[in-house]
Parts: C-alpha cells; structure tokens; sequence
C-alpha cells in the first residue's frame, strides 16, 4: 500500500502499543519504521498488535472487528479476512463478517457479500447465550435489508422466529423494532406490520410503526393508515411525558412522509399533554423536545411559542415549592436553552 490513509480508528487503536513501549522503556523497532513513514499496512499491523494485548476475549474481538472493517474499507480484502480469523469470540466475529460484507455490498461486490453474510449466520448460530444470538440474526437480516439483498426476507423470517423463543419481554422488544424497520425498508411491509405488532411494550411498538408508515411514503393512504395505528396504541402509554414525546416523535415521522397535515394535529397534542405534566423538569423537557420537531417540520413560530411554555413557577407568578424555585429556574434556563438550540439548529 501507499502513504497512510488509514481510518482514525486504526490510529486510535496502536495508542496502547505507544503507550506500552513509553512505560517499559523499550524500542519497537517495526513501530518507529512505521512512525517514520507511515502506510496504512503498517499501521493495521500495529494496530492489530496492541488489540491482542486485551485480555478480554470480546473486547479483544470488538477491537479487532473494527480493525477488519477499516481494512476491507481501505481495500484490503484479504488483510480484513486474515484479522477475521484472529477474533475467538462469535459475536465479534459476526460483528467483523457484517463490517466487511456491508463493505462489499456497498462497492457492488454483492457475491462477496453474500458470501461473508454466510459466514456470518454460521458464526452467529455458535453464539452460546439465546438473547445475543437472536440479537446477532436480527443485525444481520437487518444490514442485508439496507442494501436489498435477495436472500433478506428469509434471512429476517429466521431472525423472527429466533426472537420469538427468547424468554425475556426486554429481549424480543430490542431486537423486533429494528427488525420491523428494515424490513419495511426492503419492502416487505406485511412482514415489518408483523413484526411491529409482536413488540408488547406500547412506545416501542407505535416507534416501529411510525417507521413502517414512513417506508410505505407515496401510498398517502397507507402511510395514514399506519399513522393512525401508531398514534391510538401512543394513546395507550400511560405516563403523560412518554406520551407527548412520543406523539412529537411520530410528528416528525409524518411530515418525512410527506403526511400533511397530520404532523401539526399530533404536535397539538403533544404540546396539550406535555402542560399537564406536573413534575417541573420533565415538562420542560417534553416541551423542549416539541419545539425541535415543530422547527423541524417547518413551523418555526409555533417552536418559538413551545419554547415560550418552558418557564419557572417564579416567572408565572406562581408560588413554587419551599426551596425548589432556584433549582425549578435554573431547569427552565436549561430547557429553554436547549429549544432554541434545536430550533436554531433545524
């Protein structure tokens, strides 16, 4: 290889190779060759170096996963392959096959990356615990989704059935959202409803639907109709400042959708919940959080009047809790700050 185009992680990585020869007091000489004139094949060699110094097998893996996916990134096929077979830990394992596949697919090498995904699921099924197994499947289908490979849809129904036998609620709910998402991106939206419709937690689920309506943008009706699915099971959340944020994120899903008006009827909602939230702190944060998505959906002067909202007991007149106004102000200050931030920023 030529000079040094090495990704900032590599770099990142040989630090603790310096750092360890700065504490012994002794000389690589193959490091001080490689300071001298740095190549990226040097660099990857020292930064595979200091990754097998950690002890930990799957932070050792972590480390050398990503050093695989900067290696097939700089064009390094084989180098990337030959880190792949350093790591011992499966997850890690797949993490380095799923870098370089999506590499592959991303420069049109779609045979080579249908082949590291194979690889992949193979290292993925040697993964021991149940939940990082199916997690693992689920990152997968997922990754195959973004770039529409034809295998997807029975790559994500074995991903599916993997999360459906994991014991724990908390489990199958991170693992479907994303899942149902990438799904209805690959076009697959029967599917992605499906799998929406398995998350048993109200939030994550309206989340996943928002997402689905957002896949199916130019099918007006469509994408209402699975707006106003999400927004009655939104409806069902019980805390008040879930709710109203939530409503403001599936807002910002509509307007992407090109679901107009049908953002600025959610936002009233959410602005309407969000003044009812008794707790000082959590309103201004709902309140802040409004205002950034009505800036963002193209409705500055309604941000600015949220913004308005997010003030302080002492401000309004009123009489705040004995030895709670300095701290009720100072959250209001922050809040309001932080709005006008989004709004600046949108």
């Amino acid at each position: 290889m030529g000079s040094c185009s090495a990704p900032i992680a590599v770099v990142l990585l040989t630090l603790p190779t310096i750092a360890g020869q700065a504490e012994t007091g002794t000389t690589d000489r193959s490091f001080a060759t490689c300071l001298a004139a740095p190549t990226a094949a040097c660099l990857f060699a020292q930064a595979r170096a200091s990754a097998e110094r950690i002890e930990r097998a799957r932070d050792r893996g972590n480390a050398l996963a990503v050093i695989a996916g900067d290696q097939a990134a700089a064009g390094d096929l084989s180098g990337a392959l030959a880190t792949v077979r350093q790591i011992t830990d499966a997850l890690a394992q797949v993490r380095a096959l799923q870098r370089i596949g999506t590499v592959q697919a991303e420069r049109g090498d779609r045979a080579g990356a249908r082949a590291r995904f194979a690889a992949a699921f193979a290292a993925a099924a040697q993964i021991d615990g149940a939940g990082e197994r199916a997690l693992a499947l689920a990152q997968l289908a997922l990754a195959q989704a973004e770039w529409r490979d034809a295998d997807t849809h029975g790559t994500a129904a074995s991903a599916l059935a993997a999360i459906e036998r994991l014991p724990r609620p908390g489990d199958r709910t991170r693992a479907l959202g994303p899942l149902a998402a990438g799904m209805a991106r690959d076009g697959d939206i029967a599917g992605a409803v499906a799998a929406a419709e398995r998350i048993e937690v109200a939030s994550p689920r309206a989340r996943a639907l928002a997402e689905i309506a957002l896949a199916q943008r130019g099918d007006i009706m469509a994408v209402r109709e699975t707006f106003a699915r999400a927004l009655a099971i939104a409806d069902t959340v019980a805390a008040i400042d879930a709710r109203a944020t939530l409503l403001a994120e599936i807002a910002l899903r509509q307007a992407e959708a090109d679901d107009l008006p049908g953002p600025h009827p959610t936002l009233a909602r959410a602005i309407a919940l969000a003044r009812r939230i008794d707790e000082p702190s959590f309103r201004f944060g709902a309140l802040a959080e409004i205002a950034a998505v009505q800036a963002r959906v193209g409705d500055p002067e309604g941000a600015l009047a949220t913004a308005g909202m997010i003030v302080s007991a002492s401000q309004t007149g009123s009489v705040p809790r004995r030895g709670a106004a300095r701290a009720e102000a100072i959250d209001a200050a922050g809040f309001r700050a932080e709005a006008l931030a989004g709004i600046g920023a949108a």
